[in-house]
């Protein structure tokens, strides 16, 4: 991706490089190419792609800080509470709380407005 970018930059810098292009693709086919046959004949075990798989996506969870990002949301999500005037907005677990409290018959009234549109069947 970035000698592609890079080749962008050049060819909108110096136009006459757009000439190469069809040699950067010959050479894009012929890498594809050479892989491919490389590969198809070398035989890995299934368990040992699955495990190669799983390392790079944990390489790309920690790399790609998307671990701190998903913990970050979470905590934010949870210890969030702010009470202002007007609007109260409370923690994830104080509603849940809250909401332990109140009667099945309200809860379904609430939601579909009888209790017996809410039992299961």
């Amino acid at each position: 991706i970035v000698a592609f970018v890079g080749y962008v930059v050049l060819v909108l810098r110096h136009r006459a490089f757009i000439l190469a292009l069809p040699l950067i693709g010959i050479g894009a086919f012929a890498l594809w190419g050479g892989l491919y046959v490389v590969l198809k004949k070398t035989s890995i075990e299934q368990k040992k792609l699955m495990v190669v798989s799983v390392m790079l996506f944990l390489a790309f969870m920690y790399f790609g800080n998307v671990f701190d990002l998903i913990l970050r949301k979470v905590m934010g999500y949870l210890t969030t509470g702010t009470a202002e005037d007007g609007l109260h907005f409370y923690s994830v677990i104080q509603t849940v709380r809250e909401a332990g409290k109140i009667p099945f018959e309200t809860f379904a009234n609430r939601i579909s407005g009888s209790q017996w549109a809410s039992l299961p069947l």
